[in-house]
C-alpha cells in the first residue's frame, strides 16, 4: 500500500513537471513572435527590458490560466496593437501595405513597355 502511495506521489510529480516544461516550451515559442515595443526589433523572449520581462510573465500567466496560444496573442494584439505580433492579421490595410508595391511594379513595367512600344512604332 505505501509503495503504490509512493508511485502515485512519484507520477503526479512528474506530471507536474511535464506540464510546467511543455507550458514553458509553449510560452517561449509565442514570446518569440511577440515584439518587445521598447527594444529595437526583439522578440519578448530575447530581450531583457522591463516591458519584455513583464510581456514574458503576462504570457505564461495567461497560458497557465488555459488559454492557448491564439487567445494570448488576441488579447496582446488587442492591448496593444497589431505592431506586437512580428505576423499581423491580412485585413485590408496590410493587403494595401504588401499589395501596392507589386502593383506600382506592374504599373512601371506596364509603362515602359508601352513607351518603348510606341517609340518602336515612330520609328517606321
Amino acid at each position: 500500500a505505501i509503495q503504490s502511495l509512493l508511485v502515485r506521489a512519484e507520477g503526479d510529480g512528474a506530471g507536474e513537471v511535464h506540464n510546467r516544461a511543455e507550458l514553458e516550451g509553449r510560452a517561449r515559442a509565442l514570446g518569440k513572435r511577440v515584439r518587445c515595443l521598447t527594444c529595437a526589433n526583439q522578440s519578448v523572449e530575447d530581450s531583457n527590458s522591463e516591458f519584455a520581462i513583464r510581456l514574458r510573465k503576462e504570457i505564461r500567466e495567461r497560458l497557465g490560466k488555459g488559454l492557448d496560444e491564439e487567445q494570448v496573442s488576441a488579447a496582446l494584439q488587442r492591448e496593444y496593437g497589431d505592431r506586437v505580433l512580428y505576423t499581423p492579421p491580412l485585413d485590408t490595410l496590410t493587403a494595401m501595405l504588401w499589395g501596392s508595391p507589386i502593383l506600382l511594379t506592374a504599373a512601371l513595367f506596364g509603362a515602359v513597355v508601352r513607351a518603348k512600344s510606341r517609340r518602336a512604332s515612330l520609328k517606321w
